[in-house]
């Protein structure tokens, strides 16, 4: 059981270094946006017409492709997967 999750996990953290101009993400706090500005450590996202954010890489919990938009909501429940996963990781840490 762990290991699938520690799958997924690296999946998803090699998805999050990889991130760059115009990939749409969420981050943990549930905010949809489109990133601007990826930088070192954080990232600049647009999520309205007159409103960017700065986030650090570590609150980004899905990087969202056309996949996920087709799979109707999938995004949603895999961002609660991540986030389930990685509290888990903190626990045994």
């Amino acid at each position: 059981m762990i290991r699938p999750q520690n799958k997924e996990r690296k999946e998803t953290e090699k998805k999050i270094a990889a991130l760059k101009k115009g990939d749409k993400v969420v981050t943990i706090g549930g905010i949809h946006g489109t990133v601007v500005t990826p930088k070192e450590k954080t990232l600049v996202i647009k999520v309205d017409d007159n409103c960017k954010l700065e986030f650090n890489r570590t609150a980004i919990a899905t990087v969202i492709t056309e996949k996920d938009v087709k799979d109707d909501g999938n995004a949603k429940k895999k961002a609660e997967e991540i986030k389930d996963s990685d509290n888990e990781a903190k626990k045994d840490e």
